[in-house]
């Protein structure tokens, strides 16, 4: 997920009227781009995610009081 979507979707879940300003200071030239987390080794483990990014979120912010009713 980018974390664009990952912030807007924390924005939604909560309520929050923080205005997010993606784009409005210029890239550096030592950023990183594409950052991606491959969780293939894991998952040979035997792991596997208990919650979708929404459900973790969601339970996250019910544990601050702050979800959106």
């Amino acid at each position: 997920m980018e974390i664009r979507l990952f912030l807007e979707k924390i924005k939604e879940l909560s309520g929050s009227n923080t205005i997010l300003n993606f784009g409005k200071i210029s890239y550096r030239r030592d950023e990183i781009m594409d950052s991606k987390a491959d969780i293939q080794e894991l998952k040979n483990l035997g792991w596997q995610p208990k919650y979708s990014v929404e459900q973790g979120i969601k339970q996250i912010l019910e544990n601050y009081k702050v979800i959106k009713e």
